[in-house]
């Protein structure tokens, strides 16, 4: 999501997570509730082509399958939408199925590092979830430092106006790394497995958008008001 113009981030901020009093209700049966705050752009550790479509937040909800998801946010809820609107510019949607190929299980201060992903225009669907789940993820595996690795396929995508193409909406898969601090993500990125895996990068993907963001986590399953 886009912030309305001239709001501070940390406004932004604020009213994001006033509007998760509206959306985490125990009956709607979310699993987990993460906002991403995007706090850096850089392209940090890589160099290569980024996309159009920018983000000041990235919000990720989980459920347990499809009809779970449509469940719990039907259509026809204005009160979301009418809040949603009074601090954010515009939204876009994507579902997505995650592929978690580095479970992180270290405890104490660590860096997210985010990226939407576009494959290359020749590239097929199946091909390029291919080349990210099968290959990609094998090399990922080999590079230092990384403490966390999930990889999330888009399945379809829309905006406020309704469903959306890939043209649209230009994202393909959504990227989460996790790292103990910048330091580490440039020693990952230019170790010899690091430039080896983003060599292969370029054969299957034309955009990577990377972010450095802030990380809210929600109470599982029911939010409580503090």
């Amino acid at each position: 999501m886009a912030a309305k113009a001239g709001l501070k981030i940390d406004e932004f901020a604020e009213r994001w997570r006033q509007h998760a009093e509206l959306t985490l209700k125990p009956e709607k049966g979310l699993g987990r509730h993460h906002h991403n705050l995007i706090i850096d752009r850089t392209q940090k550790g890589i160099v290569f082509q980024r996309g159009q479509l920018e983000f000041d937040g990235i919000a990720q909800m989980w459920f347990d399958d499809l009809n779970q998801m449509r469940r719990a946010f039907p259509s026809h809820e204005p009160s979301l939408a009418t809040d949603r609107a009074s601090f954010v510019s515009d939204v876009t949607t994507l579902t997505t199925v995650p592929n978690p190929v580095i479970t992180c299980r270290t405890g104490g201060s660590v860096v997210k590092r985010m990226s939407t992903i576009r494959r290359r225009p020749e590239m097929s669907q199946e091909r390029f979830q291919r080349e990210w789940f099968e290959t990609h993820a094998y090399l990922v595996r080999r590079m230092p430092g990384v403490l966390g690795y999930t990889q999330n396929l888009v399945i379809d995508r829309s905006t406020a106006q309704g469903g959306a193409s890939a043209d649209e909406v230009p994202i393909d898969g959504v990227v989460e790394f996790i790292f103990r601090d910048a330091a580490a993500i440039e020693a990952a990125f230019t170790s010899d497995s690091g430039l080896t895996t983003m060599a292969h990068a370029k054969e299957f993907i034309s955009e990577i958008s990377t972010s450095i963001v802030e990380v809210t986590e929600f109470p599982l399953g029911i939010h409580r008001s503090s």
